[in-house]
């Protein structure tokens, strides 16, 4: 006669949930060490990242001393501006208060990425009221590189 071995035992819902807030408390961690290592290169270079970058910078320095964002309209080059009005006023301000050119553009990108994984979590705590959820929701948002 043959005997069965015993099933292992199934860790339960608070092991599962223990193991999973660990896991995501490294993530979070790592993520958070990133995200200032990011900001910090951010705030150090004195070179643009991309190639849209030196056009936004020409555009607020343009605004931040002549007062104007676009060239004549009438003659080429024809100004394309990528991004509304009040991110070059926002641009234009800090660098008139002296930050420098880009940095002043990586400012007000890098608190519009913050505001909105900051939105992400509060969307999601509203409607689950689960705080677990509304972190995990904020990791992704922030995980994403379309943010």
């Amino acid at each position: 006669m043959s005997t069965l071995a015993p099933a292992p035992p199934i860790p339960g819902p608070k092991q599962a949930e223990r193991s999973f807030r660990l896991i995501l408390t490294g993530f979070a961690i790592v993520a958070g060490t990133l995200v200032l290592g990011h900001l910090a290169t951010f705030l150090w270079a004195a070179n643009s990242f991309t190639g849209g970058e030196c056009v936004v910078a020409a555009h607020s320095s343009m605004l931040a001393h002549d007062g104007t964002l676009y060239y004549d309209f009438h003659h080429a080059p024809y100004t394309v501006a990528p991004y509304t009005p009040l991110f070059y006023l926002l641009d234009g301000g800090l660098q008139k208060i002296g930050l420098p050119v880009y940095a002043s553009g990586r400012v007000i990108s890098f608190a519009a990425a913050l505001g909105i994984i900051a939105l992400s979590w509060y969307l999601v705590l509203f409607y689950t009221r689960d705080r677990l959820t509304a972190a995990m929701s904020a990791l992704l948002c922030a995980s994403s590189s379309l943010l």
